[in-house]
């Protein structure tokens, strides 16, 4: 991540750079952003995304052309406000297990920071994505799941800074090849047991629960609790009128599951460390949580939620301090005229979001944590392609709404019931640029309970 400042400093907002013997146009000016996202024929992925493939096959993220628009139109309605709806329980419910472990942590240090947010938002996408908790499956087929994730997103950066490696010929004559083989075992027979047991169960109902218009679902009552709709759902749904085979379902669970909580986890372990620098901005998402909540009653809700403007910059600011995903490769399939240049077909794009988020012309003082900068007023200013945090154009985020709504949830929870204090500065922090922008070293983090009437639980 150091390199990717010092070439911007250096070379602005177009250079080349070469990979072994593959040359990268990286570009970060929102004009050219705008020029390359908002195009429908230069929409096809980068050759680093094909590394995914042995994964996530063709699923949503890696898919193009018609398949992509078949799966995009599919998936679409798994993100509409009344399945959201569906799904804010186990938001709910899954901050208030945060909030109880950490009232029971001694001292109230939390020793790996990282760790202890993706493991709650690995059980959140979980839930959402499969239908299943994975509190409630065996401890070790547990572990060995979430390790299996970590672990092939290891392997996947391993691979990616040498080429030589990018050929599934060639990979197999590397030591870590097994290591791919043993993870990609336990992601694949975890989703596919998951989704057999999931059809096993419609079939025996009938597909009387596979109707998402449905609210009488989310009381049925099975094995002692609720039994919830999730995007696993709307695929078995789906392949009822489609030819989506189980293999496509994995395909696009397993992508789910890829995308959904590493990118959140980093971007509130960031946020949470911000607030904790910046006591004005923490209280200010306090006294705001804490009013919205009394007059609702002491709960949150959607509707509440909508009303955490603050909170929603502080989040906004974050992603654009410390974007979860820093870049994204792209493929031109057709000459396209940038700014400056004419970059032909054929040729590989490096999206540099981290830089475009950093740059003087369009962010004043862009090191400052400053949540009002999206302020209203301000944003309507701005061009349109300087902040992009969730890609832009066709191939944008198909969860960016799940997302913004599990991070308010999860903050709420944690900034109404503890007081946030940093361990470490985050100016001293070094940036690793993995599949995902992180932290390269273990952060210590003290959560210190709030005592009086603003202690009680989120619910």
């Amino acid at each position: 991540m150091e390199q990717v400042v010092t070439r911007f400093k250096n070379h602005n907002c177009l250079y080349k750079i070469w990979l072994f013997t593959i040359a990268y146009i990286t570009i970060s000016h929102p004009d050219d952003m705008q020029t390359l996202m908002n195009s429908t024929r230069n929409n096809e992925k980068g050759m680093a995304y094909k590394l995914l493939h042995t994964w996530l096959g063709d699923g949503l993220l890696l898919s193009k052309g018609a398949k992509w628009q078949e799966r995009r139109k599919i998936l679409t309605p798994a993100f509409h406000f009344h399945i959201l709806k569906r799904f804010f329980d186990i938001l709910i419910e899954e901050s208030n297990h945060m909030e109880k472990s950490l009232q029971d942590i001694k001292g109230s240090t939390v020793e790996n920071l990282m760790s202890f947010v993706s493991q709650h938002t690995l059980n959140i996408i979980s839930e959402t994505s499969m239908g299943i908790s994975l509190r409630n499956i065996d401890a070790r087929e547990q572990q060995q799941y979430r390790q299996a994730v970590h672990e092939i997103g290891e392997l996947l950066f391993y691979r990616m800074l040498r080429p030589w490696y990018y050929s599934d010929m060639t990979f197999p004559m590397s030591s870590r090849y097994k290591d791919q083989v043993k993870c990609l075992k336990v992601l694949h027979e975890f989703t596919e047991k998951v989704i057999k047991e999931r059809k096993q169960y419609h079939e025996s109902t009938n597909g009387r629960f596979l109707n998402f218009e449905k609210a009488e679902e989310d009381e049925e009552i099975i094995g002692g609790g609720k039994k919830r709709l999730a995007m696993l759902d709307l695929l078995i749904a789906a392949s009822k009128d489609t030819n989506l085979s189980d293999l496509d379902i994995r395909e696009e669970v397993d992508t789910f599951m890829f995308e959904g909580h590493d990118t959140v986890a980093m971007a509130l372990t960031f946020a949470i460390l911000l607030l904790a620098e910046h006591k004005d901005a923490q209280d200010r998402v306090r006294d705001e949580v804490n009013a919205v909540m009394e007059e609702n009653g002491g709960k949150l809700n959607m509707a509440a939620l909508q009303n955490l403007t603050y909170l929603e910059r502080c989040l906004k600011e974050t992603m654009r301090l410390y974007p979860s995903v820093f870049c994204i490769f792209r493929k031109l399939t057709e000459d396209v005229m940038m700014q400056s240049y004419l970059v032909p077909a054929g040729t590989q794009v490096y999206v540099d979001i981290f830089s475009l988020h950093k740059n003087p012309e369009f962010w004043p003082n862009p090191e400052v944590f400053y949540p009002d900068r999206f302020l209203p007023e301000l944003v309507q200013d701005r061009h349109p392609f300087a902040y992009v945090p969730f890609s832009a154009g066709s191939r944008n985020c198909i969860g960016q709404r799940f997302a913004m709504m599990e991070m308010k949830v999860v903050l709420a929870t944690l900034v109404r019931n503890f007081y946030l204090e940093p361990m470490q500065r985050l100016a001293d922090v070094r940036l690793a640029g993995n599949v995902i922008l992180r932290p390269s070293e273990r952060l210590r983090m003290k959560f210190v309970p709030v005592q009086g009437a603003h202690a009680a639980k989120v619910a």
